[in-house]
């Protein structure tokens, strides 16, 4: 591997732009890994040392730069209408399942533990 310094990889890029060849041409043709063109000439633009440009017959488009949003500078304000709802306990008190059966009434709510309702339906079937 050849250790390059920026000025060298300055003069290779600027040897590749005057060349009119792509940059994977130029490099297959120099015998110079395009991964690592690609990389050190980024490196170059961003250190000031070439232009931002594309290439003469290369296919450089620079990296987008993202741009945060800007926040807005007004809050609008929405009107809300509340909603009467009934309080939270008597929610979880209604009933989800009622059973009638042979006069037994039996209410089972949302909440009611499994293993209560397993046991309950079990002793209806012997019931039953």
């Amino acid at each position: 591997m050849i250790k390059r310094t920026n000025e060298e990889w300055k003069e290779l890029y600027e040897r590749q732009r005057a060349s009119g060849l792509t940059m994977k041409d130029w490099c297959t043709a120099n015998n110079v890994k395009m991964p690592t063109m690609a990389d050190r000439v980024t490196r170059l633009r961003k250190l000031g040392l070439i232009e931002g440009q594309k290439p003469a017959g290369g296919r450089y488009s620079p990296r987008r730069q993202t741009t945060k949003k800007p926040e807005a500078s007004r809050q609008d304000i929405v009107q809300l209408n509340p909603v009467e709802e009934e309080p939270q306990y008597l929610m979880d008190a209604r009933a989800a399942i009622t059973l009638r059966i042979n006069g037994v009434h039996i209410d089972i709510s949302n909440h009611a533990d499994p293993t209560v309702i397993e046991v309950v339906l079990q002793a209806l079937v012997k019931i039953c």
